[in-house]
């Protein structure tokens, strides 16, 4: 027995040693490249990481700069601007700004001021609401200070300060209010320079939302200016130092100098040393602003500038501890050396049993085998993760540029299915009119949502958040699904501003109901992450866009009346003419005022004055047809352009508007009915007139020959002499 044992421990040695040796080696190459490739996955995922941040960080600044930009717009309303004294433009300015501060909720002052360095109008905003400023209200310091260097910019140019604490060195507020001051230009139509508009954007927000998103994260995220100060840092002891009386010392360049020496020379990259892994990025606010500004105003004059003799430059840094990427190379080193060790006790255990040595060794091999796909399963999930957070930021980029819902819409059914592969889903848009939720867009095949439906068909809706079933039978169906579907499906709110504005709704693909509970979970969770953020954005989006419109229609709208301004009426009237002298059609042009309008406004008053005004803006709105172009000229005077019609044409239409006002508009003082009559002078290019001014000189001399022939009738213009 002794010589057996002697000759099991021989043949143990001439041929388990040598293969244990060559397994071993085997076994520390994989240790030493996989270890290798997860450090290299988690180098990729903080660059990426910081990547993004910065493009975060730099949408939100071009957010600021297009909305001072179409501010600055929205204060040359006059051709010489607005003064403390025009209380009317003032106050709806101001009303407008509140509305948009509200909107918005990131601004915490707007300003509208006057080259003397008045407040025209004005608001502040905080967690407490909007409150307006007037023109009796000062100046911080460091606001005037801004505004005195925003005093030479140009027609294009902007100012753009350093992120600050809204308030001077040692009086910050609390709780604190991160501020990043905007200045632009406002210039009359004339091109006269009538003041700035400052815009203080309110960082507080974007910094939470930078924290928020790497708190599952290894790296810590920090944010920093040209100077090295924190501005978001790992402990909020040591961000703003430059506001403290105290905090001189409290930057990066005194507390780890080395560090800093390589982010504020290097600009972008990354480094490890003892400390842990740094990933950096530089933002250059002014660029930003800059490129912006050029983009809006496509000029190349346009651009931006930092306060004089300072560089203002932000630095994005995630950093990971050296003690994380150990912890991480730590549970990979266990779960090698366990593997290992039970390769060892199964090849020991082979060397007595030679028979099931090599079952036992190709097991070994199997389990070492499962454990690299796993390792390879994660660096793709992450791999795949990382695609879609490109894919998002694309997709985001092109909503920012979209112009009409139809663009957002078409950019939602195109991302959505290379976004999530496989899947078919609807967007639907809340119509407010009807109540019903409508199909705008669609993708993928086999979708079986209906097209119209109501709030209560979809639990999402209903409750207010996101409803997903990942497999049929796990949770309640929404309605709207018809027939009710055979995969998972999922459903999430566009929400904005606290209004559901629609839906988002997919199903799964067909091969997920054949996956374990495990991965369909998987599965579920990332579908739904990437629904929601796609539907935060298209809301968002849509919310943006219906704003901009309804102040662009409130520039172009007679507050009294309803009708279209002058202005409108000017830039509306060259067009049609440039387009039927191009295509040789008729444009006809019909001048009219109110009779006896001054009398009625000192007899009856002015009140009842502008009671006449809205009831004929009224009557003209209703007798016009579509392609029709309604507006006030000025006073109580009216014009109507009508595209395409004839001289006669528009002479019957005018007699039908004389006589609608003659017969139907009666206006009640007390009493009395008081009758009104209005004078129309009819005008038609090409048989009265071969340009603008010509038609509507025409016009207004018909309308003075109604006058004078007794008015409340209608008047041709002279044919033009050929």
């Amino acid at each position: 027995m002794m010589r057996n044992l002697a000759a099991m421990g021989l043949h143990f040695v001439k041929i388990f040693v040598p293969l244990v040796m060559a397994l071993s080696a085997v076994a520390l190459m994989l240790y030493f490249k996989e270890s290798q490739r997860t450090l290299e996955s988690l180098i990729d995922m903080e660059r990426n990481r910081i990547v993004t941040e910065k493009a975060i960080v730099e949408r939100n600044l071009q957010m600021v700069v297009s909305d001072l930009l179409f501010l600055s717009g929205m204060y040359a309303l006059t051709e010489d601007g607005l003064s403390p004294e025009t209380h009317v433009d003032s106050t709806r300015l101001g009303e407008a700004l509140a509305r948009f501060a509200r909107t918005r909720g990131v601004y915490g002052e707007i300003r509208f001021i006057d080259d003397a360095g008045r407040t025209i109008a004005g608001v502040w905003a905080d967690r407490g609401g909007v409150r307006s400023i007037g023109a009796s209200d000062g100046m911080e310091r460091f606001v005037r200070e801004d505004y005195l260097h925003a005093r030479d910019l140009g027609r294009g140019e902007l100012l753009v300060s350093r992120f600050d604490l809204g308030s001077a060195r040692g009086e910050a507020r609390v709780p604190l209010q991160p501020r990043l001051r905007l200045i632009a230009p406002v210039f009359a139509r004339s091109g006269k320079p009538v003041g700035r508009v400052l815009i203080a954007f309110n960082g507080g927000r974007l910094f939470d939302e930078l924290r928020v998103r790497h708190v599952n994260s290894p790296g810590q995220i920090m944010m920093l200016d040209e100077d090295g100060y924190w501005m978001l840092g790992p402990n909020p002891e040591q961000e703003w130092g430059f506001m403290r009386e105290d905090g001189k010392s409290l930057t990066m360049a005194v507390e780890n100098p080395e560090v800093w020496s390589r982010i504020g020379v290097d600009g972008t990259g990354q480094f490890r040393d003892a400390a842990g892994l740094y990933s950096f990025d530089t933002i250059d606010p002014v660029a930003v602003a800059g490129h912006e500004a050029q983009r809006m105003f496509r000029v190349e004059t346009a651009g931006a500038r930092g306060l004089p003799g300072r560089t203002v430059r932000w630095v994005l840094v995630s950093h990971v501890p050296e003690s994380v990427l150990a912890g991480l190379l730590s549970a990979q080193n266990r779960s090698y050396l366990f593997g290992y060790g039970m390769l060892l006790l199964l090849v020991s255990a082979g060397a007595w049993i030679v028979a099931r040595a090599n079952g036992e060794r190709t097991a070994a091999y199997a389990e070492l085998a499962r454990t690299n796909d796993d390792l390879n399963t994660v660096v793709e999930r992450l791999e795949r993760r990382n695609r879609a957070t490109v894919r998002i930021n694309t997709m985001v980029d092109f909503l920012q540029a979209c112009r009409s819902e139809n663009e957002i819409f078409s950019i939602v059914a195109s991302n959505a299915a290379s976004l999530l592969p496989g899947t078919s889903g609807m967007l639907n848009i809340h119509n407010d009119e009807t109540g019903l939720l409508e199909c705008v867009a669609s993708w993928g095949e086999g979708f079986c949502g209906r097209s119209l439906f109501t709030r209560e068909s979809c639990w999402a809706l209903r409750r207010g958040q996101t409803h997903i079933v990942a497999r049929p039978g796990e949770g309640p169906p929404c309605q709207h699904f018809q027939p009710e579907p055979t995969t998972g499906a999922i459903c999430v709110p566009l929400i904005a501003h606290g209004k559901v504005t629609g839906l988002l709704s997919a199903l799964f693909p067909p091969d997920t109901q054949t996956m374990d509970q495990e991965r369909l979970q998987r599965y579920a969770v990332t579908a739904e992450q990437h629904l929601v953020v796609v539907a935060e954005h298209v809301a968002l989006t849509l919310s943006n866009l219906r704003l901009r419109e309804s102040l662009r229609e409130q520039s172009i709208r007679d507050p009294l009346t309803g009708l279209y301004n002058r202005r409108h009426m000017e830039e509306s009237l060259v067009r049609e003419f440039s387009r039927s002298e191009r295509h040789g059609h008729s444009l006809s042009v019909i001048l009219l005022d109110v009779d006896h309008f001054k009398r009625f406004n000192d007899t009856y008053g002015h009140e009842l004055g502008d009671e006449v005004l809205r009831r004929l803006g009224e009557t003209l709105r209703t007798l016009s047809r579509a392609e029709d172009i309604a507006c006030r000229f000025g006073g109580e005077e009216f014009m109507l352009i009508l595209p395409g019609a004839t001289a006669g044409n528009a002479e019957r239409r005018a007699e039908e508007i004389r006589s609608a006002v003659e017969n139907r508009m009666k206006i009640r003082h007390g009493d009395q009915k008081l009758n009104v009559t209005i004078s129309l002078g009819v005008s038609e290019y090409p048989a009265h007139a071969s340009s603008v001014d010509a038609l509507i000189a025409t016009s207004d001399a018909a309308l003075y020959a109604a006058k004078e022939a007794g008015r409340n009738r209608v008047m041709l213009a002279s044919p033009l002499d050929v």
